[in-house]
């Protein structure tokens, strides 16, 4: 038995897309995107709270899609210009939509490629381009995502997730997806109207998930982009100091992506490897991380500005425990605070920062669940002693 199978999660299929992440790869105007017009699949949802939802908009069946929005030809050799002025303005981008300025961009890199005498200040003219349009993606009044049904969260391909300009966009990729057996919807995300943990952007949420590559307008002219260029973030705390709030993008990257992979309903060649290699390096954050334990000090209120605590010697904490519908209990622990406050406010209980062994110790013949509102990771006492058996192999 592998260690997937001791290790939880609900049921559902999942999906993917045919990419590159090389923006190079796109032609300038020898290509033309084909969209293929066949049907989705419908999909089963699961029942979830609604304030835990993200905003996704089902991926219906289309029998006869429109074509989605492309860019017309006169307006391509507009754009084309661009490539062989001397320098590149941020002015002369401002017109652009963010479809037209990948365009550019891959014209860019197409004609410095195809030429003997290469583009005139590629490099400058490059560093213009991503800038902008790292600035378009931040500043664009709605956007949309590909969401797996399985997991309800951003889908990865090729280590990217995915964002599209335009709704139809999004639909071609969704229909494509159900060719392939994998359930996708579709996420709106407004700039205005946020419904993401604690209302951040979706570039912040994207960060609490160690998604740090995205995959722009896939299927049509693309390109890869990354998170940091589109919003820093300035207050990390990768080195897991108790007076900064506790977070593990790599280790929930490494979740999501694992159960992706898991419950795609397919065959193929060296599959069971490739999901070897993703519960490999699951396990090996699971082991680096520090979690959040919801906890009150018996007899003592929370301190609001100090609500994330170590543990303290000699001091009676209370835990909570989740039960299931068979009437088994494990303890609730958290990768980060935007997974802890979807159950338990924040002023009313702390936040104990433990290590991953010291979660499998917390309470005798009890499981652990790892943010239960999101990736919903159960282990149980089986799990721990697997664990503990392939540690002492690989020490042998």
């Amino acid at each position: 038995m592998g260690f997937k199978d001791l290790f939880k999660k609900k049921e559902v299929a999942d999906d993917n897309i045919n990419v590159t992440e090389d923006k190079v790869e796109e032609k300038a105007e020898a290509i033309k995107a084909q969209e293929e017009k066949t049907e989705a699949k419908p999909e089963q949802k699961e029942e979830v709270k609604e304030e835990e939802k993200p905003p996704v908009q089902e991926a219906k069946p289309q029998p006869k899609a429109a074509p989605s929005k492309m860019i017309p030809d006169e307006r391509k050799k507009e754009i084309a210009q661009l490539v062989f002025k001397k320098k590149i303005e941020e002015s002369d981008l401002e017109p652009l939509n963010i479809q037209e300025t990948i365009f550019l961009l891959v014209n860019v890199d197409h004609f410095n490629e195809e030429s003997e005498e290469g583009v005139e200040n590629y490099e400058e003219k490059c560093e213009v381009i991503d800038h902008v349009l790292a600035k378009k993606l931040a500043d664009a009044e709605v956007l949309y995502m590909t969401f797996d049904a399985g997991t309800n969260f951003p889908y990865i391909t090729q280590g990217c997730v995915e964002i599209y300009s335009e709704l139809e966009y999004a639909q071609d990729a969704v229909r494509h997806y159900g060719e392939q057996y994998r359930a996708v919807q579709i996420c709106e995300v407004r700039k205005d109207d946020s419904r993401f943990p604690d209302k951040m952007s979706v570039f912040e949420f994207l960060y609490y998930l160690g998604m740090e590559h995205l995959l722009i307008d896939n299927g049509k002219f693309k390109t890869v982009v990354n998170r940091e260029d589109v919003l820093a973030i300035t207050n990390k705390n990768l080195e897991y100091q108790i007076d900064k709030p506790i977070e593990n993008p790599k280790l929930r990257y490494a979740l999501i992506e694992f159960f992706q992979e898991v419950k795609w309903p397919v065959t193929y060649d060296k599959r069971d490897e490739v999901i070897h290699e993703k519960e490999e390096r699951m396990l090996a954050e699971l082991k680096k991380a520090k979690f959040l334990v919801p906890m009150l000090f018996d007899g003592e209120e929370v301190t609001k500005a100090q609500n994330q605590v170590a543990p303290q010697p000699g001091k009676n904490m209370i835990l909570p425990k989740l039960e299931t519908q068979e009437h088994v209990c494990f303890t609730p622990i958290f990768t980060d605070w935007t997974e802890f406050v979807k159950i338990y406010p924040k002023d009313k209980w702390n936040g104990l920062v433990i290590t991953f062994d010291e979660a499998t110790t917390l309470c005798k013949d009890m499981g652990i669940v790892i943010n239960p509102a999101g990736e919903n990771l159960i282990m149980n006492q089986q799990s721990f002693e697997a664990l503990r058996s392939r540690e002492k192999n690989q020490n042998k």
